[in-house]
């Protein structure tokens, strides 16, 4: 039952700061003061004017794939971060690949049909399948392309969680990006010429006559740089610390995400800014916008679900290894309740399907997980973890409730106490026979809530990532309302991410982070394809 790993997919860090203040602005000659265009738009001082042949905005996995395929190209390429590179994309875990160099050495072979049948179902076929083949087709190649460029993986190749149904994902060494993957990339990109700006923010694109003319970016010293240039790959890591895009793309409201996760993102830049520019430029808005996370106590100072910024509990136990390194954090074993305490899914899909959880709880005004004290004991074996979690119980009253019954827990969590223990009885009864009778839970996780203390919580969302954003063609170019492209805009990474459609199946692992990187080389080869032509 312990799970000692779990996916952490991003495509970018933020490389900007919101363009809806910024305003979008047209080419012309820039003055030691420039002004944008528009009587909101903010006065700028100009300190620096560069030509580039491409600009990629955000030093993420997409952007560097981007800046160093670029780099391959011989183009002039800029690369734009507003902090350091790899900002959130140091967590990402592994990447999905079929036919890579690796799997050819263990024999490991899939039918690709298979595979992306397997992903288009996930969705009810509501997603590109054009999209998905052309993805999995490159995978292989982009794997080798990589290893080419330094970058350097564990050498496992694995299904990554319980349920993973096929052997795609290639973990990173040891276990993260930060060490497989982007400083490799960083230096790489160096290597090749490309000028890396970091503690630099992208703020708005120039445009003429509807097409990238060059782009406007911050740099530390609150003076701009304005970069003259055909084509502008924004790669900037979605938006999952800005409430009004959460509201408008995912009818996320206050409330419902963590307020620690919000502060994360924001220190991690990912406010949208990339979207926002794109949006501004007349980009069409990706309707099936996803979140790849999970849910955590209400008021827990957890962060996200990826735990970038990881607190400790004890002196050796953080939030991230209670939360993500153990049973106890996917709620497998547990019940999930809504506010009428009625369960209303599988909680064992957790382990292969917690994302598309999102969209079942988003129906109801709350819900909680309830469990008791022998699930901790099996999710917790570890003498170290044990105490962590007691720590934390006991450090988090208003978070994570206790008591010896049900029904006082249920007074405890403002639910009924009499139609939660006939929740509580009723799944103990599918426990002793071995069938869900309700929801089918798989009998492995199947474990009676009989040993006091009894344990619960009500839920917040805990994302680590916004994937899909804004429309693209299967070149990366934002496309319009008419679904034309907007000659010399890319998007690349979790923004440009199409693969899904409002949730985030996991069974075939790292699809995500093979979209990044494969979004960001395919839009830097074809930008060069593009600047060449006008």
């Amino acid at each position: 039952m312990e799970l000692d790993r779990r996916q952490f997919v991003m495509g970018a860090s933020v490389a900007g700061i919101s363009a809806l203040a910024a305003g979008m602005v047209g080419c012309s000659s820039p003055s030691s003061k420039e002004k944008a265009s528009g009587s909101t738009a903010p006065e700028r001082e100009i300190s620096e004017t560069i030509d580039a042949d491409i600009v990629v905005v955000g030093g993420g996995m997409s952007g560097l794939a981007a800046a160093v395929q670029a780099g391959c190209n011989k183009d002039k390429a800029v690369l734009i971060e507003i902090g350091e590179c790899g900002g959130a994309g140091n967590g990402v875990e592994g990447i999905f690949g079929v036919n890579s160099p690796l799997q050819k050495e263990q024999g490991i072979t899939l039918n690709k049909a298979e595979v992306l049948t397997d992903e288009v179902a996930a969705t009810n076929y509501t997603v590109d399948g054009l999209m998905w083949k052309e993805m999995i087709d490159a995978s292989g190649d982009n794997i080798a392309w990589l290893l080419e460029q330094g970058a350097e993986l564990s050498g496992v190749v694995d299904g990554y969680l319980p349920g993973g149904r096929f052997h795609t994902f290639h973990w990173w060494k040891n276990g993260h990006a930060k060490d497989g993957y982007v400083q490799q990339m960083v230096d790489r990109a160096s290597e090749l010429g490309v000028d890396i700006r970091t503690h630099t923010a992208a703020e708005s694109l120039i445009m003429e006559e509807g097409k990238v003319a060059g782009l406007y970016a911050k740099k530390s010293d609150d003076t701009y740089v304005q970069i003259n240039t055909r084509a502008v790959i924004l790669a900037a890591g979605g938006f999952i610390g800005n409430k009004e895009l959460l509201a408008k793309q995912m009818n996320i409201v206050d409330g419902e995400m963590a307020e620690a996760c919000l502060q994360v993102a924001e220190t991690l830049h990912r406010m949208g800014s990339g979207m926002n520019m794109a949006l501004e430029a007349g980009a069409r808005n990706y309707p099936g916008t996803c979140i790849e996370g999970w849910y955590q106590p209400e008021g827990m100072p957890v962060g996200d679900a990826s735990q970038t910024f990881s607190l400790m509990i004890t002196d050796d136990v953080s939030f991230r290894q209670v939360f993500l390194l153990t049973g106890f954090g996917w709620g497998t074993t547990n019940i999930w309740v809504e506010e009428n305490a009625q369960r209303f899914v599988d909680e064992g899909s957790s382990y292969t399907e917690i994302e598309r959880t999102f969209t079942t709880r988003k129906f109801y005004k709350n819900h909680y997980q309830i469990f008791d004290r022998a699930n901790i004991e099996t999710t917790m074996a570890d003498p170290s973890m044990l105490n962590a979690f007691e720590t934390m119980v006991k450090d988090y009253p208003e978070s994570i409730y206790q008591d010896d019954t049900i029904e006082g827990l249920a007074k405890k969590l403002s639910l009924d106490p009499v139609k939660l223990q006939e929740t509580v009885e009723k799944y103990n009864s599918y426990c002793e026979s071995g069938v869900d009778e309700d929801f089918g839970k798989s009998a492995e996780y199947l474990a009676p809530l009989t040993k006091p203390p009894f344990y619960g919580f009500r839920c917040e969302i805990s994302g680590d990532a916004t994937l899909g954003g804004i429309c693209v063609d299967r070149n990366f170019r934002a496309v319009n309302d008419q679904k034309e492209p907007i000659d010399g805009l890319y998007m690349a990474g979790v923004d440009a991410c199409m693969l899904y459609n409002c949730v985030y199946p996991i069974g075939v692992p790292g699809t995500a982070c093979c979209n990044s990187i494969n979004s960001g080389r395919k839009s830097a080869n074809h930008a060069h394809e593009y600047i060449q032509s006008v």
